[in-house]
């Protein structure tokens, strides 16, 4: 059965899934029935329940974990690019699979890293975890505060700008230990999503 869609003033915007006016312009509600589909080039990209929780099957939005274990890395200035070599979900493919995140679009981006590392001795002096992106970074500059900080857990949370092709790696330096001993253990992760 044909359907078509009027504004206020009663002129035909949508007929039939074809959009006759240049600016389509709906007041008032349209109820569209249990659940609103919005296209993406021949699958579904945004869809909205009857209850109104909104999922975007193109939203970037990654999980990825280290894996497993990466020992010596650093401890003695040593700068390590992370690797997170397990993809929990990578909605858009924006992550290569082993170290960088690309932004497939201009937003701001919310990034949580999680850290844990293991061997790291009272001898340690720096400690900067740092999230390098195109256009620019930001370091957490810090230490245990434990006498013996043989294993040690950071959460690092922020919200960034990032422009479209714009990428991201998270980098690990320790610094004052007689060598590289410092290791990552396997649940040190990373997850960002657009958020706006």
């Amino acid at each position: 059965m044909p359907w078509n869609f009027f504004n206020s003033l009663g002129e035909l915007q949508i007929n039939d899934g074809g959009v006759l006016a240049s600016n389509a312009v709906f007041t008032g509600n349209a109820d569209l029935g249990s659940n609103l589909l919005v296209g993406n080039g021949g699958g579904t990209g945004i869809a909205i329940s009857a209850n109104g929780e909104v999922t975007m099957a193109a939203q970037p939005a990654i999980f990825v974990r280290r894996g497993s274990a990466a020992n010596n890395v650093t401890g003695n200035g040593t700068v390590y690019t992370m690797v997170f070599t397990t993809e929990i979900f990578d909605q858009n493919a924006d992550y290569d699979a082993t170290s960088t995140f690309t932004a497939p679009i201009t937003g701001r981006y919310h990034v949580d890293v999680y850290l844990d590392i293991a061997s790291m001795t009272s001898s340690a002096s720096a400690f900067l975890l740092d999230v390098v992106m195109s256009n620019r970074s930001l370091s957490v500059n810090t230490l245990p505060m434990v006498a013996n900080p043989a294993r040690y857990a950071a959460m690092v949370s922020m919200l960034v700008d990032m422009d479209a092709s714009d990428t991201l790696v998270v980098r690990l330096t320790v610094s004052g230990e007689s060598g590289d001993i410092v290791d990552i253990n396997s649940n040190t992760s990373l997850s960002i999503y657009l958020a706006a």
